[in-house]
């Protein structure tokens, strides 16, 4: 059985990736500092996801050297069960 690996330092930085897009669609006070985060969103949702590339090659990886083969249809449906309370 896969064993589960957290990275806990990704969390805070899908939160500012995710935080950067959120203002740039939200109807926010004016300020400088909210203008600035918001120029960012663009570059939020591009590393939001290399993030994600990154973490789903990092399982199939690791699926691949713990059993030697990658069950593609059991990943998929790991992925939709992620995913389906959304």
């Amino acid at each position: 059985m896969t064993t589960k690996r957290h990275f806990e330092t990704f969390d805070a930085l899908r939160l500012l990736a995710f935080f950067t897009v959120f203002l740039y669609h939200a109807t926010v006070y004016d300020s400088p500092l909210v203008n600035y985060l918001k120029a960012g969103a663009p570059l939020g949702v591009h590393f939001f996801f290399v993030l994600s590339g990154f973490l789903i090659t990092y399982i199939i990886a690791e699926e691949k050297q713990q059993t030697g083969q990658v069950n593609v249809k059991h990943f998929l449906a790991r992925r939709f069960l992620r995913i389906w309370p959304l």
